[in-house]
């Protein structure tokens, strides 16, 4: 199962994505053992793809920031055929 953590902010706290996010109970135990704030995505499965592809169309802005190598490493895994 994967889950992504989409934003911490320290006004709003950790918004959860992707399917981990609709485990019942689970940004509550989070907030529970980290003390921040901790609430799910609106949609979280739209918002894992939305800013995946967003991710990589700005991949040459991404550069230089450390992103980059990151979706470097999801396209290429991503060509793999099972």
């Amino acid at each position: 199962m994967n889950m992504g953590i989409a934003a911490v902010n320290n006004n709003s706290g950790i918004v959860l994505t992707g399917g981990g996010a609709l485990l019942h109970g689970l940004p509550e135990l989070i907030a529970q053992q980290t003390g921040i704030n901790c609430f799910t995505a609106e949609n979280p499965m739209e918002s894992v793809a939305l800013g995946t592809g967003k991710a990589l169309t700005e991949m040459d802005r991404l550069k230089g920031t450390g992103k980059s190598t990151m979706m470097v490493n999801l396209k290429r895994s991503s060509r793999k055929r099972y």
